[in-house]
């Protein structure tokens, strides 16, 4: 709980640095820590029941957090601008991810957003709701052997195919918005492809503006009760979707975060549509 892990090992190949690497176990708990600019992967996890929850992984080499194991839960965590992608998951796991923002991963590589199952056809069930996947290197992509259960999924990244579903179809961004992505898989419901309206996306301040689509549009069914800064989940009348929670805040009151390469950042509240960002 409440560790960082930044700028450790040299070199992009498989025993390059993780933030953290647990190999064997079971019941796992990483809560409220950071993983940034490390040689390898931010979070890596071989074994069954892990929870990860409120963290963030940013700038790390390789990918973003890698669960590989069954009853795996990432919720209200931040991954942006891994070299590979966000978050991957291997066939035969089962992972349920709720309230995340993965956005700007792979962005020069090309590779995916997320993939599960990427090898094989063995049985993956897989919960997502409430995440946003935005302005990835590419789709979110799902094995042959995944069995999806999704609904109130932002999907924005590349408009050509949002989503790749092996042994299925490519799904376009039209066809998220016009709802054959729904249709053709039972679920999909309070699934949008738009663009999430973060506060300031290449200053990488992910959190949501007023006026974004993602504000009080997702579920609350096993949603967290608050949010990756601790806000009360919900603030307004639903939970919002990604990992932060927009709420009204009293003009005057500020507060401080991180953006792309560690960078600090405070933002005061103005009494206005925005925050001020300084």
């Amino acid at each position: 709980r409440s560790t960082v892990s930044e700028d450790n090992g040299a070199g992009t190949n498989d025993t390059a640095a993780d933030r953290v690497a647990v190999e064997s176990g079971r019941a796992i708990q990483i809560e409220d820590c950071r993983a940034e600019r490390n040689a390898g992967d931010g979070i890596d996890t071989k074994c069954d029941r892990v929870t990860i929850r409120r963290c963030v992984s940013a700038g790390n080499a390789r990918e973003g957090i890698k669960p590989w194991g069954t009853d795996s839960r990432i919720e209200n965590c931040l991954v942006t601008d891994n070299g590979f992608t966000g978050i991957v998951g291997i066939e035969g796991g089962s992972y349920t991810m709720v309230n995340n923002t993965v956005a700007f991963n792979a962005v020069e590589s090309g590779n995916y957003g997320m993939y599960i199952a990427y090898d094989g056809p063995q049985d993956t069930p897989v919960t997502l709701r409430n995440n946003i996947f935005a302005f990835n290197g590419s789709a979110v992509f799902f094995g042959t052997g995944v069995r999806l259960t999704e609904d109130h999924n932002v999907f924005f990244s590349t408009p050509d195919i949002e989503i790749e579903y092996a042994g299925r179809r490519n799904f376009t961004r039209a066809e998220i918005a016009d709802g054959t992505w729904a249709s053709s898989t039972g679920g999909g419901v309070g699934s949008r492809s738009v663009d999430p309206g973060f506060i300031d996306g290449a200053g990488r301040n992910l959190r949501l503006t007023a006026g974004s689509p993602c504000v009080n549009a997702g579920s609350a069914t096993g949603a967290p009760t608050d949010d990756l800064l601790r806000e009360r989940r919900p603030s307004g009348a639903a939970v919002d979707i990604g990992c932060y929670e927009r709420r009204t805040r009293p003009e005057g009151e500020a507060f401080g975060g991180f953006g792309s390469g560690g960078r600090g950042y405070v933002e005061v509240w103005s009494g206005g549509p925005t925050f001020a960002h300084l």
